[in-house]
């Protein structure tokens, strides 16, 4: 029986249309039953999902049973096929299902014709939603392909059919709102404010406070003076439907289609019938249309706060989100909430996914009031070219709408209400990023110093978008796409079929060139919301993250790398990169799941990179007196300079309080380079450099002058950076690194190192 898994794991755009242009839950339900049947081949295909208030699952949608008995069909968990799957957590192929002593026949539904099953778990980390059911008449069954492709679609289903199942059955609530005022505190308008660049760039335009929405209700900032109708109403669900869509494809165009999936549940949300009909029935019976939307809305909210799971908590966001945007289409007005095109947006605390939002809505910077520089969320700002400042100045959360900022984040500098000497200045640099686009055109293939060595360029990739960048300035390679965002930007794990699609891409784009991919580094200051055990750590940077992560969550893990070593399979430069490793037993552990992988695919024969390049990133201190050892067991290294820092020196590169101590340029941090740098050339491992002394003119003379011939940095900075390395000869570089390692206090180095700035 010939099915086509490819085209239903990997037609993304499929699903989405699916899902867009269904009319609500139900219909995209039935769509969904309707393609996994068709791809799959098989005669039946059934969705059940829990309902917690009777902790029963649920027929929702089926293909090929009698469609009266969606609904109507339900089972306790561990109750026959279904039961059992959902109960256990654990897929069920049976090619006699009958005979299994949990089966349970359910007359009137004429399943009794399918002898075959195959069931597949829908959960969200510890979060049960439901299961998926195929049948067969014929007693072949499933294969071990059908298993791995019904598994992949229930975990890319997973985000979507937990906000369905939340919709069909929610309950009523409490209703309650309140009014927010803005007000701002004497004495910061008309000041120059100083924070930390963490995302390069200008911005000019009105200020919008963006706060978290963990509120049990919407505030609502319009008293309703005005009386609109059912089909004001009407027209404010179309507008909005329309606005989601367009800042969908915008998103899935030009970033990445895993980011463009935040947008999912508000559109799910808004195509719900009991959503919409409860608040029609409000409407008919005489209340305004917008406090009819605040009213069924707030009641969503206090459901989703009351849920235990904090996957569910933050859906009160998401409906926040969209009942905001629903009211001020409905009232035809701009909102400081709502439109914030063009805005500078000051925040006390964003997630990965915020800035996706913020970027597909046209904000033209962002200025966070917290901490340090948080480095996910700067590297992230930096991929779309979102300036970031952060700076510890709680009175902007007061600020109003009113009031006009500057932004030069390439200083720091915040000014509020700025006068027209300072715009004008403001205006003639921003002009100047027009040089960018021509440096395109006179960037070289390749790299050398004044006196002829080559120093390969790589390119450090957070989202595949950033993969065209590469090319247009004629990157060497990519040498770090951080796979984590992926898993930062959205609210469950991406699939293994999901991540083989983005490496795919990403190899697709560099086909004769390197391509470096760094295992998943989740933990510190990148933490999933959807996996709250690794957030509970007091010390999150000395716990649970990383490789440490990896190898504490094995089939996370392993996902991983065989959807790295299946998107390879035709691409010769595959390399494999391990974070944070600190011990020889840990990188052997990590090169047996690789192998271990390697052989279950080749088995299946299934196309694979038999052969990837094995590496480490060299993070922490430990690894400095064991590296000859690690070299045995790897085919390149890279130093990850910012995490390497930060151990080596206990400053946590995120904490205020001592953030200024955080010194790339410490003596100890330069001779432990220059340690590695002998170390490698000594045993003919292949090294490079990434973050921020890589992407840093000031260090560059030094790196290269202790031997190091690689280096990845961000895309952009690669014309710069190449034109720097074009002035440069090797006995100059090395001058300068010998000067600089003799030199034991900071503030010397310091001062010699303003010599070649």
């Amino acid at each position: 029986m010939k099915t086509n898994h490819i085209k239903m794991l990997f037609d993304v755009s499929e699903l989405n249309n699916i899902f867009l242009q269904s009319q609500n839950k139900n219909s995209f339900l039935e769509e969904i039953v309707k393609l996994i049947k068709k791809h799959i081949k098989a005669d039946v295909c059934s969705i059940y999902l829990h309902d917690e208030n009777s902790n029963e699952i649920v027929l929702r949608a089926t293909e090929g049973l009698k469609k009266d008995a969606i609904g109507k069909v339900r089972l306790k968990p561990g109750e026959g096929v279904a039961g059992a799957a959902f109960e256990n957590m654990k897929t069920i192929c049976e090619t006699d299902a009958e005979k299994l002593e949990f089966f349970k026949h359910i007359p009137g539904i004429n399943e009794e014709r399918y002898k075959a099953y195959l069931a597949a778990p829908i959960n969200r980390g510890s979060l049960k939603i439901g299961v998926i059911i195929l049948q067969r008449k014929t007693a072949i069954g499933f294969t071990d392909e059908d298993i791995l492709a019904l598994k992949s679609t229930s975990s890319q289903l997973a985000a979507t059919l937990d906000t369905a199942k939340f919709l069909l059955i929610s309950n009523t609530a409490a209703n309650l709102t309140n009014q927010v005022s803005n007000e701002i505190k004497d004495g910061i308008e008309n000041k120059l404010l100083k924070g930390e660049s963490a995302s390069k760039g200008f911005a000019f335009g009105k200020a919008s406070v963006f706060k978290k929405k963990d509120e049990k209700e919407f505030d609502a900032k319009y008293k309703f003076n005005k009386f609109y109708f059912l089909n004001n109403f009407e027209e404010a669900l179309v507008k909005t439907e329309q606005q989601l869509k367009e800042m969908q494809k915008l998103v899935d165009d030009r970033i990445d289609f895993s980011a463009a999936l935040i947008f999912s549940a508000h559109i799910l949300m808004l195509k719900d019938e009991t959503f919409n009909g409860k608040i029609r029935i409000l409407i008919k019976k005489g209340v305004n249309p917008p406090n009819a939307v605040l009213q069924i809305g707030n009641e969503y909210i206090t459901r989703f706060l009351s849920n235990s799971h904090q996957i569910v908590k933050e859906k009160a966001s998401d409906m926040k989100d969209l009942i905001q945007r629903i009211i001020f289409n409905l009232l035809n007005k701009e909102n400081d909430g709502l439109n914030i095109s063009g805005k500078i947006l000051i925040a006390e605390e964003i997630m990965p996914s915020d800035i996706i939002k913020f970027w597909s809505e046209k904000v033209k910077g962002i200025i966070l009031i917290s901490g340090g520089v948080m480095s996910h969320l700067s590297i992230l700002a930096r991929s779309i070219s979102m300036p970031l400042i952060i700076i510890n100045e709680p009175a902007l959360l007061k600020i109003t709408s009113e009031n006009k900022i500057l932004m030069d984040a390439d200083t720091g500098a915040v000014y509020i209400n700025p006068d027209a000497h300072t715009i004008e200045l403001f205006s003639q640099r921003e002009n100047s990023l027009n040089i960018l686009a021509e440096k395109k055109e006179i960037i070289q293939p390749q790299t050398f110093t004044r006196d002829g060595i080559r120093i390969e360029l790589f390119s450090n990739i957070n989202l595949i978008s950033e993969a065209q960048i590469a090319i247009e300035f004629k990157s060497d390679g990519i040498g770090l796409y951080r796979s984590e965002f992926p898993f930062l930007i959205r609210n469950n794990f991406p699939s293994e079929e999901e991540q083989f699609y983005i490496y795919r891409k990403l190899f697709e784009f560099n086909p004769d060139k390197p391509v470096t991919i760094r295992t998943l580094d989740v933990g510190g200051d990148k933490l999933l919301s959807y996996f709250q055990s690794a957030n509970k750590e007091q010390n999150p940077f000395l716990g649970l993250r990383s490789i440490r992560f990896s190898l504490e969550n094995i089939k996370i893990f392993s996902e991983q790398i065989r959807a790295i070593l299946r998107a390879g399979a035709d691409h010769k430069q595959v390399n494999i990169m391990f974070p944070m490793i600190s011990s020889v037993d840990e990188l052997y552990s990590c090169r047996e799941i690789v192998n271990e992988n390697i052989i279950k695919l080749k088995t299946k024969n299934i196309p694979i990179v038999e052969n990837p390049r094995i590496g480490i990133m060299l993070e922490v201190p430990s690894v400095i007196e064991i590296l000859p050892d690690l070299a045995k067991l790897s085919d390149f290294f890279s130093i990850g300079t910012n995490d390497f820092t930060q151990y080596l020196l206990a400053v946590d590169r995120t904490n205020e309080n001592v953030s200024h101590l955080y010194k790339n340029h410490h003596p100890a941090v330069l001779r432990s380079l220059k340690r590695i740098a002998d170390v490698s050339i000594a045993n003919n491992i292949p090294l490079s450099i990434c973050g921020e002394m890589a992407n840093n003119d000031k260090y560059i003379p030094f790196l290269i002058g202790i031997g190091l011939r690689k280096l990845s940095i961000e895309p952009r900075r690669l014309p710069d950076i190449q034109k720097f390395i074009n002035s440069l000869t090797i006995s100059e570089a090395e001058k300068i690194s010998l000067k600089l390692l003799s030199l034991s206090k900071i503030s010397e180095i310091e001062n010699e190192m303003l010599k070649f700035e």
